[in-house]
């Protein structure tokens, strides 16, 4: 099956949303009164949320060629990205990634974006990359989950990295953030079933910071491809058109479950035209970013 393409410009111009959103959320608090198009309910709320004091970080979910984790990378923000593609996620991150403190970023990981738990709490990753802290274009880089010895290390100009064994359950501490400010999805949700996403759902939250952001873009059924295929059986919403499988998501289903099982605060939600052109075609797609209430918030509700 193959998965959609992203427009640039769209891409270019939704990243520089969430970076923006992300920055003032982290140091300012949040007075949002957002028009939620047929989610009709409108947010207005003060967060308590404590100034973010160092780097944003950022958790994509199904990153492709990796394009908006570079542009993420690119303005500072340390950026995980997780694709099943091992032949991608391994060309990314020999040819892309740059190094910070020793860090690459973005950070790349071939693995299934839908069980973030296997991948961050019992190193399920199939691959993961790391860096020496020597210039990017010289730097040497290895599998840290290799199979082939209890504890993977390598040495370039007398400086020497180790990393944690796969063994122990855990990848490495320099590279990868058990807490984002910001995960982000675009053009993937609609990629898996409905059951990937109630999983994938559910363990956000442990994955997220107190005050962090959730990021989403998909099609949903009011977009022009809706219906159109052949229906996937047991799938509801689901067709396969033109090789490519596609699960149209319901927005204000998705919206009700990021409010009340994800304890996130609507900060702007819309299904409408103008999200991504590509090619002359401007469809209908959905974008939804929540807000993490924090126990006090909470409490207050």
């Amino acid at each position: 099956m193959q998965v959609d393409k992203k427009s640039n410009a769209s891409s270019h111009a939704y990243n520089a949303q969430i970076h923006t959103n992300a920055k003032a959320h982290a140091n300012t608090q949040i007075n949002a009164n957002t028009n939620l198009s047929t989610h009709s309910t409108q947010t207005s709320t003060k967060s308590s949320h404590a100034p973010h004091t160092g780097t944003l970080s950022l958790l994509e979910l199904g990153c492709g060629n990796g394009r908006d984790a570079l542009f993420f990378a690119k303005n500072k923000i340390q950026t995980t990205a997780i694709d099943q593609v091992a032949d991608e996620i391994s060309y990314l991150a020999k040819h892309c990634a740059t190094t910070t403190k020793g860090v690459a970023n973005p950070h790349f990981i071939a693995g299934d974006f839908t069980n973030l738990s296997a991948i961050f709490d019992r190193g399920g990753a199939d691959s993961a990359f790391s860096s020496t802290k020597d210039d990017a274009l010289t730097t040497q880089r290895e599998n840290v989950l290799d199979e082939k010895s209890g504890l993977q290390h390598h040495e370039r100009g007398g400086r020497t990295q180790k990393f944690i064994d796969k063994a122990s359950g855990k990848l490495p501490d320099l590279s990868l953030s058990p807490r984002f400010d910001c995960i982000y999805s675009r053009f993937t949700l609609h990629s898996i079933t409905h059951t990937q996403q109630e999983i994938l759902l559910s363990q956000i939250p442990h994955f997220l910071t107190p005050s962090g952001i959730v990021a989403i873009e998909a099609r949903g059924k009011k977009n022009s491809l809706y219906q159109q295929g052949e229906p996937v059986e047991g799938e509801a919403n689901a067709f396969i058109h033109d090789s490519h499988y596609r699960r149209f998501v319901d927005f204000e289903s998705l919206c009700e479950v990021l409010e009340s099982q994800l304890n996130l605060t609507i900060h702007f939600a819309k299904e409408d035209r103008g999200f991504a052109p590509f090619n002359g075609e401007d469809d209908y797609f959905f974008r939804v970013v929540g807000i993490a209430r924090n126990e006090r918030e909470r409490e207050r509700e």
